[in-house]
């Protein structure tokens, strides 16, 4: 199957591996439909993540997880989420022990 077709799921881990996943299943609209908002929230409440991988279910607890990225962004998302942020080239973190947001 076509990740062009499907949602991808990369998650990140905190030992520097990294595994990606298709989600057909999300694959009819899934950027209008507000499924993968939901899968989002929902993840981000539970312990674990658990994926049915055809003759397996691999559970992978969350608190080894250092992040996860989905693909493509959805149109709906959690409240939680900020829109249309940047990711800025250089790292100014370091410069300023604190950052001006006003």
């Amino acid at each position: 199957m076509s990740t062009n077709n499907c949602v991808v799921l990369i998650v990140k881990y905190l030992n520097g591996h990294s595994e990606t996943f298709e989600l057909p299943h999300l694959a009819g609209d899934p950027l209008s439909s507000g499924q993968i908002g939901k899968l989002m929230e929902k993840r981000m409440e539970q312990n674990y993540l658990a994926l049915e991988l055809g003759d397996h279910v691999k559970v992978i607890p969350m608190h080894t997880v250092q992040c996860m990225e989905i693909r493509p962004v959805p149109s709906k998302l959690p409240d939680t989420v900020i829109r249309n942020a940047r990711k800025l080239e250089k790292d100014i973190s370091e410069e300023n022990n604190t950052l001006d947001i006003l």
